[in-house]
Order: C-alpha cells, then structure tokens, then sequence
C-alpha cells in the first residue's frame, strides 16, 4: 500500500499518521480473522486495477456532472475527499493513463 504523498494536502504528517493507523488496523483485522496476509495482499492486488478504474469513472462522472450543472454545491467534505477541483481532475485522467500504460507494458 503506498503511502499518502499527495501534494496539495493540508496537514501531510496528520494524514500519514491516520493513514499508518488504518493499515495496523486492517492488518490486525486480517491476522484475527484468520486469513493469510501474503493471500489477501494478492487478491488486493488483484482487485487494485478494478478500483483505480472505477475511480477515474467516478471523477468523469462528478466531471461532467459539473459541467452541466455548475449551480451544484458539493459539500466541502466531499469535494476534500474527492480532490473535486479542474486542476486535479486534469490529474487524477493524467495519472489514470499513466497507470493503464504502466499496466499494459506488463
């Protein structure tokens, strides 16, 4: 799982923090529910194309959405979580394809 490097965040060494906290928790989650770590990690990995994918589709949904109805207001909570800016919808379509290319190289 790589870490939360995203530029433009507000509190970096916060987010790490949770972001570390939450990988313990589903690690320990895994461990208790007696799965193997090696195992689900690779059937994470599996699924990880499938959920990059689905969130570049989301970003071109709420993209358009925006387009054709500029008078939405999207709550400030969402439009943080999603990155809902042009700027960063240019970047989530960028690094999309640049992980398509990297996917279709392998």
């Amino acid at each position: 799982m790589p870490a939360p490097h995203q530029p433009g965040l507000i509190d970096p060494a916060s987010t790490e923090h949770l972001f570390n906290l939450a990988g313990r928790v589903l690690t320990d989650h895994i461990i208790d529910s007696g799965q193997s770590l090696e195992e689900r990690a690779s059937l994470l990995r599996l699924v990880a194309p499938l959920l990059e994918e689905l969130n570049l589709e989301h970003h071109q949904v709420i993209a358009q959405l925006r387009q054709e109805k500029p008078q939405l207001d999207f709550p400030e909570l969402y439009t943080e979580m999603f990155q809902l800016s042009e700027t960063d919808e240019r970047e989530q379509r960028e690094h999309a394809a640049m992980m398509q290319s990297t996917e279709s190289r392998s």
